[in-house]
């Protein structure tokens, strides 16, 4: 990332990444960009796993397909070191989405990134379903001033 900005996630971190903010902050491009640093970082593609549950085609999922789900995964993401990571997009539109990601943070397999918008997942509903087991990240939009030190605008003068 371009000097004098912040780090934006932890290297390290002990089970989830929870991204949450209102819509439209940029929490979906936070993903995009943590899966091209790990990627920079030496991680296979296909090691990381992008799941954007909005996806029409993913309506519906319920606890029952959670076997099904794992097996898909397994047949298409390669372990790199041992591990996958699960990047899990609007994961509020899972039932019960807390027990799918403690079972697999259980399995040692997984290190998983969850998002949601404030508005459907909360806060206090990310530290109930994962007791501990989580780093949260609020993503807010840029400022004016933010948007402008990205874009490498110098002030004129």
């Amino acid at each position: 990332m371009r000097s004098g900005l912040p780090s934006t996630y932890p290297r390290s971190c002990p089970g989830t990444l929870a991204l949450v903010g209102p819509r439209r902050a940029g929490k979906t491009y936070f993903m995009y960009w943590i899966a091209r640093d790990l990627v920079n970082r030496g991680w296979p593609h296909r090691s990381i796993v992008y799941l954007d549950f909005e996806d029409v085609r993913l309506m519906g999922i319920r606890p029952s397909d959670f076997d099904s789900f794992i097996k898909v995964i397994n047949e298409e993401a390669k372990a790199w070191n041992g591990r996958v990571v699960l990047l899990l997009d609007e994961v509020q539109n899972i039932h019960e989405w807390g027990r799918w990601v403690r079972t697999l943070l259980n399995r040692g397999r997984y290190l998983v990134v969850v998002s949601g918008s404030s508005s459907r997942l909360r806060a206090s509903e990310v530290s109930t379903e994962l007791r501990g087991r989580y780093i949260e990240r609020l993503v807010l939009p840029f400022s004016f001033r933010e948007f402008l030190r990205v874009r490498v605008f110098k002030p004129i003068t």
